[in-house]
Formats: structure tokens, sequence, C-alpha cells
């Protein structure tokens, strides 16, 4: 691609690398949530173990996208725009993570405290919230 492309269709290089970014974050977050929002039959309290070994393999099978989400992270402190993307793709993970406990939970009942309901999508960064 030209660099007359580039900022024709995203300003500048560092742009689009930003949208590179934001889009690799995307790519691994999109099939967690998917995962995480599917209507199971009553979960049991038994699986959650397995789940959360699921979840952490997506580390290792998905390297370069975690990487590519750290390094997001980094790059969002100087750019509002991939910020906010990121943030919108957390507050996604975050709210059907909720949900995936909430109804884990509602079918298993424990006396666990009542789960706290993600922020907002626009609060940064990810650490504080």
């Amino acid at each position: 691609m030209s660099l007359g492309a580039i900022g024709y269709h995203f300003g500048s290089v560092q742009e689009l690398l930003d949208a590179a970014l934001a889009e690799g974050v995307r790519r691994w977050f999109e099939p967690l949530i998917g995962l995480l929002s599917r209507p199971p039959a009553p979960p049991k309290l038994e699986q959650l173990g397995p789940v959360l070994d699921g979840f952490l393999d997506t580390l290792a099978s998905h390297r370069p996208l975690v990487i590519a989400y750290f390094e997001a992270l980094l790059r969002a402190e100087r750019s509002p725009q991939l910020r906010t993307a990121l943030a919108g793709d957390l507050h996604a993970l975050r709210t059907a993570l909720t949900s995936g406990i909430e109804r884990l939970l509602a079918h298993n009942p424990s006396p666990c405290r009542r789960i706290h309901r993600p922020p907002p999508a626009s609060s940064w960064p990810p650490s504080t919230v």
C-alpha cells in the first residue's frame, strides 16, 4: 500500500498501526465473547475449571494477538481513537464474562457475593476499572 493510500484511508502510518492493533485485540476477544454469550444448558459449577482452562489456553494459542493487546494498551495512552476502541472491546468482554458467571451462579446457588457490574465502555485505563 502506498503512503498516499495510507494517508487517504487512515490519515497516517501510526493510525494504520493503531487500527491493526485494535483489530488484533478484537479478533482475540470476539471468540471469547461468543463462547461466554452462548446460552448453554444450565452450567454446572464443576464446569468452571475447564472453562477457565480453555480461556488460559487462548493465551498460548493466540500469542501474537495477546502480544498485540499489550502493545495496544501501551499505545492507547497516546491515541484517543485506539483507547476508545480498546475500551469498547474490553467492556464487551467484561459484560459477557459477568453474564456467564451470573448464569453459572443462578444455576448453582452459592454463598458468593453479588457480582459487580462492569463499568461503562468509556472508562480508561482498564487497570482502574
